[in-house]
C-alpha cells in the first residue's frame, strides 16, 4: 500500500485563522484538507499515454530467470494474462481519500502492485520508461498548487 497524508500544522493553523471564530476554523481547515487530498486524488489517478514498452527493451531481455518464463507461459495458457495488454483502470479507481481527523486527510491505494508502479524506490524500471510518475512526483510538481488550493478555500470562506 503506498498513500499520502496532508495534515495542517497547529501553528500553521492559528497563523492562518487567528481572526476567525473556533467553529469557523474547524469548517475552514476541514474543507481545506479536504479539497488538497481530492485534487491528489485526482493527480495520482492519472494514467501516462499507453506505450508499448518490451521487457527486454526495460531490463535488457525477455525474462529473469526460467522460473519466471514458466509462470508466464502458464498463466497465458490459464487466461491469466492477455496479449496485448488492456489496461483496466484498476490502479486509478483504488485512490481513496480517508479523513481520520478534522484537519487531516490520508490518500491510499492499497492495490497490491501500487507501490511498483508509483512509489519512488520501489516503482519498476518498465513502469519508469512507460511514463508513470510517482506519489513524489505529483506532490513536488503540484506543492505550489495544493498551497493556493488552500489559500483560495481560506479566502472564499472569509468573503462569504
Amino acid at each position: 500500500m503506498i498513500g499520502i497524508k496532508i495534515e495542517i500544522d497547529q501553528g500553521q493553523f492559528q497563523r492562518l485563522t487567528a481572526k476567525l471564530a473556533s467553529f469557523e476554523r474547524q469548517q475552514v481547515v476541514h474543507q481545506t484538507v479536504h479539497d488538497t487530498a481530492v485534487f491528489m486524488q485526482g493527480k495520482m489517478r492519472e494514467y501516462p499515454p499507453q506505450i508499448s514498452v518490451t521487457r527486454a527493451q526495460a531490463y535488457g531481455q525477455t525474462f529473469q530467470n526460467d522460473k519466471q518464463r514458466r509462470w508466464f507461459f502458464a498463466a497465458l495458457r490459464r487466461g491469466e494474462l492477455t496479449i496485448p495488454y488492456k489496461r483496466t483502470g484498476h490502479l486509478a479507481d483504488m485512490w481513496r481519500v480517508w479523513e481520520p481527523a478534522k484537519n487531516q486527510a490520508v490518500l491510499t491505494n492499497d492495490t497490491s502492485y501500487a507501490g511498483l508502479v508509483q512509489e519512488r524506490g520501489k516503482q519498476s524500471r518498465m513502469m519508469t520508461i512507460i511514463g508513470w510518475r510517482t506519489v513524489s512526483y505529483w506532490l513536488q510538481r503540484y506543492s505550489s498548487e495544493i498551497g493556493r488550493v488552500a489559500l483560495s478555500n481560506i479566502r472564499r470562506w472569509i468573503e462569504s
